[in-house]
This record gives structure tokens, C-alpha cells and sequence, in this order.
């Protein structure tokens, strides 16, 4: 009977770490929000860090430090190509950092925010995410400062 309980906890816990969108403890956190995205088969996704900048008004060449970009916490969502939906949202750290794990195919991110604001977040183009491997990206938010 222990052995059947053990077993039942076992393949709970194996289903809802299978849920998980972000590795527990990791930068970021990523929610589920609709039907495509689970896991990131073996260890695949996209992680990079948000920067904002510039930070100072006339920024000059060479620039000083405390006027670098800086990392930027903002939440953003991820859709497939072609697809419009929804599949996954996620917010980076306040390092700017974040880490999705995804399935290999070709998607997209956008702000998750739909109000026009400041700053502005320039997001690449379509990502591929390969089996095996994370994509990584530096995604730079405009502060209008100038």
C-alpha cells in the first residue's frame, strides 16, 4: 500500500514539474496561458536579459557608467509564427534577466502590455529555438530619455 502511495505521489510531482514553464529558481517566471507550449522538451527555450536606456539625458561617447542601460523588469508574451494566440507569458527579473522554456519551433515575442508606454521594448525578430538549445536574446527598452 506505501508502495502504491509513493508511486501516485511520484507521478504527480513528475506531472507538475512536466507543467512548469521556467526552471524553479531560475530568473524570470513564465504562466501558461493557453494551449501549445509545455516543458521545452530536452532542455530548450529562450532566456536572455531586458535592458533600458538610456538612463541620463545626453548621453555622451565614451558613456559614463551610471548612465549604462539598465536592466528592466517588464512582462512580455510569446506567440508561435503565424499564430496569434497566446502562448505563454512571462515576466523578467528585476536583473532583466528571464529563462522560457519552450518546445523547438519558430516564435515571437511582444510586450504583453497593449497600452502604449514608455519605454518602448525593441523585440527581435521571429526566434528558432533548436532541440537541445537555448536562444538567447538582449531585448532594449527605450526610456525616451535624451
Amino acid at each position: 500500500m506505501i508502495k502504491l502511495w509513493l508511486g501516485l505521489i511520484l507521478a504527480v510531482a513528475v506531472f507538475i514539474t512536466g507543467l512548469m514553464i521556467c526552471r524553479g529558481g531560475r530568473p524570470g517566471s513564465g504562466t501558461e496561458v493557453g494551449v501549445g507550449v509545455v516543458g521545452g522538451g530536452e532542455g530548450s527555450g529562450i532566456r536572455g536579459i531586458v535592458l533600458s536606456g538610456p538612463t541620463c539625458p545626453n548621453v555622451r561617447d565614451p558613456q559614463d557608467d551610471k548612465c549604462a542601460d539598465k536592466p528592466y523588469s517588464s512582462k512580455f508574451a510569446v506567440t508561435k509564427v503565424g499564430d496569434t494566440r497566446v502562448i505563454m507569458e512571462f515576466t523578467s527579473d528585476s536583473n532583466g534577466e528571464f529563462e522560457v522554456a519552450v518546445d523547438p519551433g519558430e516564435y515571437l515575442i511582444r510586450g504583453a502590455d497593449t497600452a502604449p508606454r514608455r519605454p518602448i521594448c525593441r523585440i527581435p525578430d521571429a526566434l528558432t529555438v533548436e532541440a537541445g538549445i537555448w536562444t538567447e536574446i538582449t531585448i532594449y527598452c527605450d526610456t525616451g530619455i535624451r
